[in-house]
């Protein structure tokens, strides 16, 4: 299950279920020049005229459904209700990393129990946590904050309809800012209904879930010419 821009009660709330994935779009209102939207405009832009927000907070649960703000019983109840029903599909996630160049490569491997008609996109994104900026609404560290997309909001479109389907891979590279606390990081893969926005399954992994690149030292490639 995934949720979208979150209200400080569904914050606390959503920490204490590690089955829900969430990812936290911001925006150019109510704070002008907040440092999360102007790090990556366009993609946060795109992404509130996708799920066509217009209040802040707003939630937006597995895509489509928005429960009412400020209440963590309604939150608990559209929860129970969506994790009852079952997915049609599996997401594998997995991939490397390369400490000293900050970039890697993650493959999703889509698995569909049946045919699934429709225009489907795999979406891999970054999110980046515990990150301590002091913020006009009240909140001191923030989680789960939206970086960038891998390679951009499109996604990959994927065919999962037809007749003995294989499984669909993805492979994509991504590249660290700088800027960015690596052992705070995660990539999050979305696989999304395009007509409905609604999300079918979706997977996150941490950097250090990743297999590390091992460096290369010049001695070890002149003993491989030896």
């Amino acid at each position: 299950m995934s949720c979208g821009v979150v209200d400080p009660p569904l914050k606390a709330w959503a920490l204490a279920k590690p089955d829900v994935l969430v990812i936290e779009y911001h925006t150019w209102w109510p704070f002008v020049g907040d440092p999360f939207y102007q790090a990556n405009e366009a993609e946060a832009r795109d992404r509130v005229f996708y799920y066509n927000i217009v209040t802040l907070p707003s939630i937006q649960f597995d895509g489509t459904h928005s429960p009412p703000l400020l209440d963590p019983a309604s939150y608990e109840s559209l929860y129970q209700q969506r994790k009852a029903l079952a997915s049609s599909a599996l997401i594998e996630f997995g991939g490397s990393y390369d400490a000293s160049t900050r970039s890697g490569e993650v493959t999703a491997t889509v698995t569909t129990e049946s045919s699934l008609p429709g225009d489907w996109r795999l979406r891999i994104a970054i999110i980046e946590s515990s990150i301590d900026l002091p913020a006009p609404n009240g909140i001191l560290t923030h989680d789960d904050i939206f970086r960038r997309f891998v390679p951009d909001h499109q996604g990959t479109a994927i065919r999962l309809s037809g007749p003995l389907l294989d499984p669909v891979v993805v492979t994509r590279v991504f590249q660290l800012d700088s800027s960015w606390e690596v052992s705070n990081i995660k990539l999050v893969a979305l696989l999304q209904q395009e007509d409905s926005h609604e999300i079918e399954q979706n997977v996150q992994i941490g950097i250090d879930e990743l297999v590390p690149v091992e460096p290369t030292t010049w001695g070890s490639i002149k003993a491989s010419f030896r």
